[in-house]
């Protein structure tokens, strides 16, 4: 089978929202997805993690998260995260949200911010609805935010289409404080998906790792 690059245009996005640092998919079954990845786009290596219950101290939707099982799989493209995601168990939660109306691709670009709160304010500001927070205030928080009102825009000036999934919903932005807490976590990705030995698609670990190294 002929490989495709993989290429993705990441849209501008509004300076208080930071940079984009991740793109992630939901998929039906890790290994299939890596599979795919790996045969018609070349891409990988990938680290991955099963069974990992990645959220702390989480609410969604305005309510104490029940404890979601998440296979991950990581791998770069240049600079940029490619987080694939595949949801264990059928407890609510934000990726049962996406499953149960049909939506299996591009649920969420990750952006690393300075000011955490300045863009808390400006994500709300500008069409985006708080969906999950995790963590503590102040030291590693997160929050994903789903864009609701399609009037407004945080993306380029002739970008408004990326406000919107592939199959019409509302783009989720996890933002994320960029901090001596949250900075660890994307270095140690990144370090441990660079050393993957040459011809092994796949290398195995634990989220808990990371805050060991």
């Amino acid at each position: 089978m002929h490989r495709k690059e993989f290429r993705i245009h990441l849209p501008a996005i509004a300076p208080e929202l930071g940079r984009i640092v991740q793109v992630a998919y939901i998929v039906d079954d890790i290994d299939e997805a890596i599979e795919r990845w790996h045969t018609q786009y070349a891409t990988g290596p990938f680290l991955v993690a099963r069974d990992t219950t990645p959220f702390v101290n989480a609410r969604y939707r305005g309510q104490p998260s029940e404890v979601m099982v998440l296979d991950l799989a990581f791998a770069y493209v240049g600079d940029l995260q490619i987080e694939l995601i595949a949801l264990k168990n059928d407890v609510p939660s934000m990726y049962k949200e996406v499953l149960d109306r049909g939506q299996v691709d591009l649920q969420h670009y990750g952006v690393c911010v300075e000011d955490f709160a300045a863009a808390v304010a400006y994500y709300r500001e500008n069409g985006f609805q708080l969906v999950v927070a995790s963590g503590a205030e102040g030291v590693a928080q997160m929050h994903y935010a789903e864009a609701v009102n399609f009037d407004k825009n945080v993306f380029g000036e002739d970008e408004k289409q990326y406000m919107r999934t592939p199959e019409g919903y509302g783009i989720v932005l996890e933002v994320i404080a960029d901090n001596a807490m949250t900075r660890p976590y994307f270095d140690g990705i990144k370090q441990r998906v660079a050393s993957i030995p040459s011809g092994q698609r796949i290398q195995e670990f634990q989220l808990s790792e990371l805050a060991a190294s």
